[in-house]
């Protein structure tokens, strides 16, 4: 055979092929569902510059539509609420020649708002303009509808956090009641019996027996009401959050010899119960790291309201550490403390942050919204002033 009839033959095999493997993608396509494929060309200056030139028969059930020749029958279901952000996102594709978009669209027949991700990709001509684009719709449907109740169970988990915090803090708020009422006043009255009874002994031997069970009776008031403080002290609730944690820098430099310097913005904060009483308790347990662990002589409260968030932070002057060895495979804190700590407070809406490094301290940061303010962005945390010597 002469060159030119080779090239022929060879020619009608490949275009046989082609159209083989066309026909088979092709009823791939007629048999799919729950996605869609396409292809466009761009023609700009034509009335409707994007020209259908193939989309699989699938278009039809996810968009729910009957006629799909043109792009725009395809954005008409879409919902009223995402067609701009739809539209919005194919203008930016003839600069950056990629499209990612999440939209409902609303089936005509049935109104219910279906869930469909479309994907595509720009193929640029030989000057480097745009000339067909190559994409996907998919049902996402039901992934979404697993995420709304994800979402919805973990709020329900929020509420719950909330509502266990609260219960905890009245019954923390009950034994300490019992044991300022109960056992701190009968303690009192047996120590008021014992002065007396010691003025009415003349024996040696006896009257330092009694001194003795005085000082006793001295010590168990003093830990009893050690106790009611630590269980549920009045002031957080007499006079907030502010107050309580100035008055926690005093135990702990009582208690630990710890210098804690407090400072506070005195802007308004409206804050719940719940968060007023876990930023203390969080508050008091970070400091007692900083005891255990930091070998500080100093340390730092500061607190401030940021953008509608309350923002508290515990830093020391202590030996540091590396803030990657306290995270394990998922980056969760291993220390059940500091876990404890994020867990809820992430639950809460809120954000907790460990900067450190060896030898030069470390600063917890703790951020959660105010009431009204739910919802909104964390403040960023660059913004806190330097600590006050």
């Amino acid at each position: 055979k002469s060159r030119l009839e080779r090239e022929i033959g060879e020619r009608i095999l490949i275009e046989a092929a082609l159209r083989a493997s066309e026909d088979h993608l092709a009823s791939l396509m007629r048999t799919a569902e729950g996605f869609a494929v396409f292809r466009l060309r761009y023609s700009p200056g034509k009335t409707t510059p994007f020209e259908v030139v193939f989309v699989s028969p699938s278009i039809h059930e996810l968009l729910g539509i009957a006629d799909a020749s043109t792009l725009d029958k395809w954005v008409q279901p879409v919902h009223s609420e995402d067609r701009r952000s739809t539209w919005d996102a194919m203008n930016r594709m003839f600069t950056t020649f990629r499209f990612n978009e999440i939209c409902r669209v609303q089936h005509p027949s049935t109104g219910e708002n279906l869930w469909i991700q479309a994907i595509a990709t720009g193929l640029p001509d030989h000057q480097g303009r745009m000339e067909y684009i190559n994409g996907m719709i998919l049902d996402i449907t039901a992934r979404k509808r697993v995420e709304q109740k994800l979402v919805e169970h973990q709020n329900r988990l929020r509420e719950l956090g909330s509502e266990l915090i609260l219960a905890e803090e009245r019954e923390r708020r009950l034994i300490a009641t019992e044991l300022h009422d109960g056992i701190g006043q009968s303690l009192i009255f047996c120590k008021i019996k014992l002065e007396a009874l010691k003025n009415d002994v003349t024996e040696p031997a006896w009257r330092g027996r009694v001194e003795y069970l005085a000082r006793v009776m001295d010590e168990m008031i003093t830990l009893t009401r050690s106790l009611t403080m630590d269980l549920s002290p009045p002031i957080l609730y007499e006079l907030g959050l502010d107050a309580a944690l100035e008055w926690l820098t005093e135990q702990f430099y009582t208690r630990h010899d710890l210098e804690v310097s407090f400072w506070e913005d005195s802007q308004n904060r409206p804050i719940s119960d719940d968060l007023k009483v876990f930023l203390f308790r969080a508050t008091r347990e970070l400091l007692t790291n900083v005891v255990k662990h930091a070998r500080a002589d100093h340390a730092w409260i500061n607190v401030q309201r940021l953008e509608g968030w309350i923002q508290v932070s515990v830093e020391d002057n202590g030996q540091g550490f590396d803030p990657l060895a306290l995270e394990g495979e998922s980056g969760a804190y291993t220390g059940f403390g500091l876990f404890s700590i994020r867990e809820r407070l992430e639950s809460m809406g809120g954000e907790f942050h460990i900067e450190a490094a060896p030898g030069r301290g470390a600063r917890a940061t703790l951020a959660a919204p105010l009431i009204g303010f739910e919802g909104q962005p964390p403040p960023r945390l660059e913004e806190e002033p330097e600590p006050e010597d």
